[in-house]
Parts: C-alpha cells; structure tokens; sequence
C-alpha cells in the first residue's frame, strides 16, 4: 500500500513525488561531477593533471628528514602555478599532505580516475628517485607504454629539464606504472632527481632549483600542446603553417590585404594562421580565445606576404581588446592614425580589409573601432567610426 498526498485533483502516491526529488538530485550530482572545468579560453580549454606522488603515511623515498612526498607536493604546487599564467587550467590529485581515503591502494587508483573523469588533456605525475649508491644522478622521464603521445611529451620535458641541468641526460623510458597505465590521456612520470645524491639533493630540497624545475616541466608542457596544434614546432617564426578550415560560403579565419589592379584597389583573401604561441603568453593569460584570435590576426595583416599591402600602417599597435556577447572593441594607438598615409580609397579598403578580417573569426558579430581610446575617430581623415558596425 501507497502513501499517499492528497491535493484538490486527486492524490499523488508519495514514493513518485521521493523518486521525482531522487532523480532531481542524481542528476544535479552527475552534472556536478561531470562539467569540465572551464578556462577563460572557453573555446580551447587546455587541462593537465598534476600529481605530486605519495603523501601522508606513504612518503615515497628519503633521506634522513627528507621526504620524497614533500619535495613532489611543493614542485607540484609550483607547476600548477606556472601552467595558470598561460591559461592551462592545472587538477592537482592532491593539494596536501594526504592520502585518498587515508589508503594507498584506493590513493593510487583515484590518481587517474582525476583525469579520466575530467577528461584531462595530460597526465604529470611528480616523483624524486634513490639509489643504493651516491652516484646517479639528474632527471628522469617515463612514459605511458604503447603510447606515442606520451613518448612526444615525455622527450619534450626531458628537452626542458637538459636545458636546465645538463645533468638530466637520463633517456626517457616507458614505464609500467599503474597511473600512467590507467590514465586516458597522454601520461608521464617524472623523476626529478635523486636523493641519494648529494647534489641532486641539495638542488630538489632548494626553493629556487624547485621553481625552475616547474617552469622547465610548464615549458615542455607547452611545447607539447605547440607541436600538437601545429603539426610541425616552429623555430623562426611565430606563424604556424596550419591554418584552420574554413567554409566556402561563409569563410572563417581569413586575413584581407590589399593589393592594387588596373582597375583599382583590390581586396586579396589568405588564410588566418593558427595563434598556437600566443595562446601560451602570459601577458594573454586574462584574454578570450576570441581576443587573442584577434590580436594574431592584426599581427599578420601588419605582416603581409609578398606582394601584398598591409591596411594597417606598419607603426600600428594595440592597446586593448574586449569582447561582450559577440561585440567586439579593439583599441588601436594613436600612431594607427598619425603614421596613416593613404587617401580616401585606400582608407575606405583598408576599413574593409580589417572588418572582414575580424568578422571571419566566428562568434564575432559587431566591432567597434577605437583610436587612442576614443570612438568617433578616423584613420586618415575621411570615415569616422562612430557606430558600431554589425557582421
């Protein structure tokens, strides 16, 4: 027999109305559980678990006083520092001196359950070695067997960390390791050094050594992520040779340059390189993907292919950008108009050529052109940009 709530129409048996509120409430959890957790890059979200190994009663190797675990957690700390300034978002498996439940095995398997639920884009687990003997020494990478991701970002790091010691000309390995095993992404291990070395010692027990070690571990991160998004590293130059596709119709990430023809100024359309080194800067670390897609665009119209015209004046340069519900506002400084030297045709293109630039990074359906702060300005005298203008 039902209990049972009685209203005006009719009554309703009360295990609905328990199992309405449970299914409420399961849903509200999972959804909590589930949502990825969200950069300022909404549109390109970068996310790297850090995993400083051992903790609590499982204080991985020593030396006298010195623990392996204390050493991992305060490296770790300072990565996730450093991969914050360049908008990679950090998931450390723990921010403290514990362990999971208080209990190895269920630490250990929680690891990269972390990443596997927050669909975490790398796996970065921090250790420090021993050995029997005072003699090895530096650092030492291992990556996820069967896995050329991991093997990439393994020889990436490794890179960083020779730069940084000479010493750490340790190969990389794969390595057998649980976490790397059960991690769904590309996954390492690093030892940072070893603490049966005297010098090694000294350097992994020193904040500072600490601090460049987690930069170093940031950088091979982000030339990771580079050489993923680019197909190919890039040594001279910021540009990438990939460039995002783009729809016939309705054609996304193009830059306009100008070019002149017997029958006057012509628009000429090439493709909008991809931002992969810039996205990484610290100074955009408080940008959009959007705002920096525009900066990487105004950069290359200021950088034309041969042959081609600029429609910015070369001593053009940004002093902000902002984007609110699609509206775009970019600032350009006052030698935009000062150092302008074209007539009224050329401003009327060159206009053009920097809109229909904008308006192909999609999501952008209004701009807003401000000279030295001010809007109602003009580049050369001609056309004054007052209104906003809508893609």
């Amino acid at each position: 027999m039902y209990l049972s709530i009685k209203l005006r129409r009719g009554v309703i048996p009360l295990i609905i109305i328990i199992s309405i509120i449970i299914t409420v409430v399961i849903i509200y959890n999972s959804q909590c559980i589930n949502n990825p957790v969200l950069s300022k890059q909404s549109e390109m979200i970068f996310k790297v678990v850090v995993d400083p190994g051992h903790g609590s009663i499982d204080t991985g190797t020593s030396y006298g006083e010195i623990y392996e675990k204390d050493i991992n957690l305060r490296v770790a700390l300072l990565v996730a520092e450093e991969l914050e300034k360049v908008n990679i978002i950090p998931i450390l498996t723990r921010k403290k001196d514990k362990l999971y439940m208080n209990s190895r095995q269920k630490d250990i398997r929680h690891r990269p359950e972390i990443a596997n639920k927050n669909k975490a884009d790398l796996f970065i687990s921090i250790h420090a070695n021993n050995f029997p003997s005072s003699q090895p020494s530096g650092s030492q990478v291992f990556y996820k067997p069967g896995s050329g991701e991991s093997r990439k970002l393994a020889e990436e790091i490794q890179q960083e960390l020779i730069k940084l010691r000479q010493a750490n000309q340790r190969s990389i390995k794969n390595g057998d390791f649980y976490v790397l095993k059960k991690a769904q992404c590309p996954a390492v291990l690093i030892e940072t050094g070893f603490l049966s070395n005297p010098t090694d010692r000294e350097r992994l027990t020193d904040p500072v050594y600490q601090k460049q070690l987690a930069i170093a571990l940031k950088n091979g991160i982000i030339n990771f992520f580079q050489s993923k998004l680019s197909g190919k590293r890039q040594e001279k130059t910021l540009r990438t040779n990939v460039s995002l596709e783009s729809n016939d119709e309705h054609p996304s990430y193009q830059l306009y340059y100008l070019t002149d023809s017997p029958t006057g100024i012509l628009l000429v359309k090439r493709k909008l390189s991809f931002p992969t080194n810039n996205f990484f800067k610290q100074e955009y670390s408080n940008l959009s993907f959007k705002e920096i897609m525009i900066i990487s665009a105004i950069n290359q119209l200021l950088d034309p292919p041969d042959n081609l015209i600029s429609p910015l004046p070369a001593k053009t340069k940004i002093d902000d950008v902002k984007i609110n519900d699609g509206i775009a506002t970019i600032d350009f400084s006052k030698e935009t108009k000062t150092s302008f030297s074209g007539g009224a045709t050329v401003e009327l293109y060159s206009l053009k050529a920097v809109k229909k630039t904008l308006f192909s990074i999609p999501g952008i359906k209004g701009l807003n052109i401000l000279i030295n702060g001010k809007k109602g300005d003009s580049i050369g005298g001609h056309i004054f940009l007052k209104d906003t203008v809508m893609k």
